[in-house]
């Protein structure tokens, strides 16, 4: 039974697009994918707090432009580098097709110019599932 459960998170990670470096991956990529987890794991912290923070003003508009900017940097880091480590790219694209998704709608130039800024922004959100999926 557990073995069924276990099948059907991955099948619901591979379809959400947040499988992560599978585990028949090299060993480096495994490694770096551990480092951007841990990292990306702090952003989930930053998100809310660079929110809260920016309602109540206890954040200068440039500031709070500039993590936005290295939020959106590190997830680019992360895809590019672990697309390059990983020796099958095409699968690693297809089964974290989310990463492109936060990528291109989270660029945090095209939050100036749509009316949708905080939805694009809550994108990065999707990064909480996705590290919960591979914690678990």
């Amino acid at each position: 039974m557990r073995y069924g459960v276990l099948m059907n998170g991955k099948t619901l990670q591979r379809l959400s697009g947040l499988a992560g470096v599978a585990s028949h991956e090299r060993v480096h990529a495994r490694r770096w994918a551990g480092r951007f987890e841990a990292l990306l794991l702090l952003v989930v912290f930053w998100i809310p707090l660079q929110w809260y923070l920016e309602v109540r003003g206890l954040i200068s508009p440039s500031a709070s432009a500039v993590a936005d900017w290295l939020v959106w940097g590190l997830f680019v880091a992360e895809t590019a580098v672990l697309t390059l480590l990983v020796k099958n790219k095409g699968y690693y694209l297809r089964h974290n097709w989310m990463n492109m998704v936060i990528i291109s709608a989270g660029l945090p130039l095209a939050w100036n110019i749509t009316p949708l800024a905080g939805l694009l922004r809550s994108l990065r959100l999707l990064l909480l599932v996705s590290l919960i999926f591979r914690l678990s």
